[in-house]
């Protein structure tokens, strides 16, 4: 659902959060795929936290399994209903 809804208001061209609006300026400014680069910035986002947690704590506190597959995936799957949006503007918006 988050992955849908981030392919909406990236398609729609609304105000996005901060993660994807960073993401898009970076797309905006090297020519990389939205969702290519969306995957790279969460999975360093969760590296960073990891080393963070690491030297602060000891231990990686707080990031899990679950954490680095939401990262990925999350990308994954916007490249997917990304390509859904772009047909459906193409349709909507002759």
């Amino acid at each position: 659902m988050i992955a849908f809804g981030i392919s909406m208001e990236v398609t729609a061209g609304l105000v996005t959060t901060a993660g994807e609006g960073i993401v898009l300026a970076i797309c905006r400014v090297a020519p990389v795929k939205f969702s290519n680069m969306k995957v790279a910035f969460d999975v360093t986002l969760v590296c960073l936290a990891v080393a963070l947690s690491l030297i602060f704590l000891g231990r990686p506190e707080g990031v899990r399994e679950g954490t680095l597959a939401a990262a990925v995936c999350v990308g994954l799957v916007t490249r997917q209903t990304n390509k859904i949006m772009k047909k459906a503007e193409a349709v909507i918006l002759p």
